[in-house]
């Protein structure tokens, strides 16, 4: 089953990272756009316009999003990976979200597979019982929503994805789990499996896309770590997020 491998795999990791303290292969807290280590090189944030602002900068510390590209900020690792990667980053939004407003990182392209932020409300008098949630994919457009996520502005979140290649029908990465930790209310969510075939075998760059931020609304991304080996905390989330899982899987079979 899926998440029995990734859960035996972030075990296995996790061991192998004890011997290994140089766990975390690029990371960065955005104090600038040059800030971290494990590049190859700063953050290539699309230029302002004389009509358009920057869609996304880093301010006070954070990669602020209030605008709109495909490859609103880019940045190159400093290597190839091809194996298993782990990754996670804090987000939070201020302003009225509307329907479709996306903030996504991406892996090797703006198709590829990616992670972050699709808010779903639109009219919310049309439709009092939408939520903005998180979403993960393995590329393309379609997607999968995280349960619970209900996303609150102001509220600060941690969003976790195992990015890896089942072997199924290949070599590409077709399989992408996620979880995430409201750090507002400590509540810890149960995992998603997204699932599906693409191209992408190996990658050394990977970005933000943002689509309808408007109207005022900034979302703020920090402390982003791409890791081969889960940090403790991110493995220990992983357990609960599973444990999650598995009890509502059984809730459902009974």
């Amino acid at each position: 089953m899926t998440f029995k491998r990734t859960l035996i795999a972030a075990l296995a990791f996790a061991a192998a990272g004890a011997a290994n303290a140089n766990i975390v292969t690029s990371e960065t807290n955005f104090d600038s756009a040059a800030n971290g280590t494990g590049w190859n090189g700063a953050w290539n944030l699309v230029p302002a316009t004389t009509k358009n602002p920057s869609p996304a900068s880093v301010v006070n510390s954070s990669l602020v999003f209030t605008g709109n590209a495909d490859n609103a900020a880019v940045r190159k690792l400093d290597g190839v990976q091809s194996s298993d990667v782990f990754v996670d980053f804090s987000l939070q939004y201020s302003g009225v979200l509307g329907g479709n407003d996306f903030v996504g990182l991406w892996f090797g392209n703006s198709n590829g597979p990616s992670i972050g932020l699709k808010a779903n409300c639109g009219d919310i008098n049309a439709n009092p019982k939408c939520t903005n949630d998180f979403f993960v994919r393995t590329g393309g457009s379609d997607g999968f929503f995280l349960a619970g996520s209900d996303l609150v502005a102001g509220q600060s979140y941690q969003l976790f994805g195992h990015l890896y290649k089942s072997g199924d029908k290949g070599n590409d990465y077709d399989r992408f789990d996620a979880w995430f930790k409201n750090n507002t209310t400590g509540a810890v969510s149960s995992v998603i499996t997204a699932s599906g075939n693409n191209s992408l075998t190996q990658f050394d760059t990977l970005g933000f896309r943002s689509v309808n931020i408007d109207n005022n609304v900034a979302v703020k991304i920090d402390s982003l770590r791409i890791s081969e080996v889960p940090e403790p905390g991110s493995l220990a989330l992983m357990g609960l997020a599973f444990a999650g899982f598995a009890a509502a899987r059984r809730r459902k079979r009974g």
